[in-house]
């Protein structure tokens, strides 16, 4: 680090320039280059098909921050594209709701081999990072104590 600080080296983000929507980078990129979306149609636990898609690791991370802290990647879209006026708070709220419990499922072997972990442990450690204060179990399933309204 000293070395680059010594050499001037400075970090510059985009969003130092323009004001940061992923939504609208990729509207401006989709019609510049030959960018391609998620094969799926769009990325698990999401409802948008343009956002990360070069970490075969984030849709678990993004299931994670919904088991530790009750809202996941729909939200985190869904907040972004309603703040932008992008969407409506309802229609975000009907995405959201669809779609942020999903279960990673994709490239949840490769994550896993990484991990060098099971599915069936995986779950396990998943489940002891459930705040009790978020989470209840009914019926042996797990359920948001405080779900989207």
């Amino acid at each position: 680090m000293e070395k680059i600080r010594r050499a001037g080296v400075k970090a510059m983000y985009f969003s130092y320039f323009f004001k940061w929507s992923s939504y609208e980078n990729y509207l401006y990129i989709k019609d510049k280059f030959d960018f391609h979306t998620c094969p799926a149609g769009r990325t698990e636990g999401t409802f948008t098909d343009f956002d990360s898609l070069d970490d075969k690791v984030d849709n678990a991370y993004y299931y994670l921050q919904y088991i530790k802290f009750g809202f996941g990647r729909a939200v985190r879209d869904a907040s972004r594209m309603i703040q932008n006026r992008q969407l409506t708070r309802e229609e975000g709220l009907k995405l959201a709701r669809k779609y942020d419990h999903e279960y990673p499922s994709l490239f949840l072997k490769e994550v896993l081999e990484y991990l060098d972990l099971n599915e069936k442990e995986f779950n396990e450690i998943v489940d002891k990072h459930r705040n009790p204060e978020i989470w209840k179990k009914e019926s042996g399933k797990w359920q948001l104590r405080y779900p989207l309204e």
